[in-house]
């Protein structure tokens, strides 16, 4: 055990990569003033298949923007301000990957959501 290295958990390099989103939620926010759609994606290309990204979209008014761009990005259909998560799950997109720091540890942050053919 003492000639192995103990890095942790290290972020993957920044760019596109296509995912596969495993676990969508509404939650409370930090503040519990406002719910966020919480999601986990599986990364679907080599060499980081498998690779879990998680992201929190904020469901307040002034940040639906974000949330309109990731549903049009992994076609969910919505109505106005309402989709329902179980059309979240499983949905596949393109995701801009960029790295941040937390904490003092790199990792990977969701920068964007690739809309192909749709702007």
């Amino acid at each position: 055990i003492d000639s192995i290295q103990d890095a942790g958990i290290q972020p993957i390099p920044p760019g596109e990569y296509g995912v596969k989103v495993e676990v969508a939620e509404i939650r409370d926010n930090k503040a519990g003033d406002a719910k966020l759609l919480y999601m986990e994606y599986a990364v679907q290309d080599e060499p980081h298949v498998g690779r879990k990204l998680f992201d929190r979209l904020s469901l307040k008014e002034k940040a639906l923007w974000k949330v309109k761009r990731f549903l049009r990005a992994a076609e969910v259909p919505y109505e106005g301000s309402t989709f329902a998560t179980e059309d979240v799950l499983g949905s596949k997109l393109a995701i801009q990957v960029v790295t941040g720091m937390y904490n003092g540890r790199p990792t990977n942050d969701v920068a964007d959501y690739v809309v192909v053919g749709k702007e």
